[in-house]
């Protein structure tokens, strides 16, 4: 009896801890150039001049940020937006940007380059596009890319309207339970001999 507990405990051990799903990281990155960007569906729209360049107050850039989840995701726990920008002058250069979430910012373009990130509202990225715009309000700085990246717990069991596995924290507790179970039976048997 011994030995078969053991074995069970073994059992529901490794059947909790394998049970375990990792979180995954979607990253998608779009690359600007003076003539567009690196995947030509990405690049929506732009004001004067090369696409990558924003000069003077009112110039724009907009593109969408086109994706495809490796798994079917049970939930999106996070987005973060990096716009990658420079700046040659040492002038006050000033950006602002707005999202199809509705997050929007604006921000200081300092000297040299330097990356800017921002999170993102999860709420809009099932269906695996993303639109951004960004728009010198004063200045003249340049974007080289802008990379958005997705923390999401996969669904292996298909749509997201299904019924979710348990998680092992629950499954250690049903078999702890078990365990104890077969102890107040194995109890009650030595009782009655």
């Amino acid at each position: 009896m011994k030995k078969f507990l053991l074995i069970l405990v073994g059992f529901l051990l490794v059947f909790s801890v394998g049970g375990v799903a990792e979180a995954l990281t979607l990253t998608d990155t779009t690359t600007f150039t003076a003539l567009g960007t690196n995947a030509p569906e990405d690049y929506v729209s732009h004001g004067s001049g090369d696409v990558d360049l924003l000069e003077g107050s009112g110039d724009y850039v907009i593109w969408t940020h086109h994706f495809s989840f490796d798994a079917l995701p049970k939930e999106i726990t996070s987005g973060r937006l990096t716009l990658s920008l420079s700046n040659d002058s040492n002038g006050v250069d000033f950006a602002f940007g707005a999202a199809e979430s509705g997050d929007w910012w604006w921000e200081q373009v300092d000297p040299g380059d330097n990356d800017y990130g921002y999170s993102v509202s999860t709420r809009v990225l099932e269906d695996e596009k993303f639109t951004v715009g960004l728009v010198s309000l004063v200045g003249e700085f340049s974007i080289s890319q802008s990379v958005l990246s997705i923390d999401y717990d996969p669904s292996s069991i298909g749509p997201r309207d299904v019924s979710p596995v348990p998680e092992p924290a629950t499954m250690m507790l049903f078999g702890v339970g078990l365990v104890g179970m077969a102890a107040i039976g194995r109890k009650k048997l030595f009782r009655h001999i």
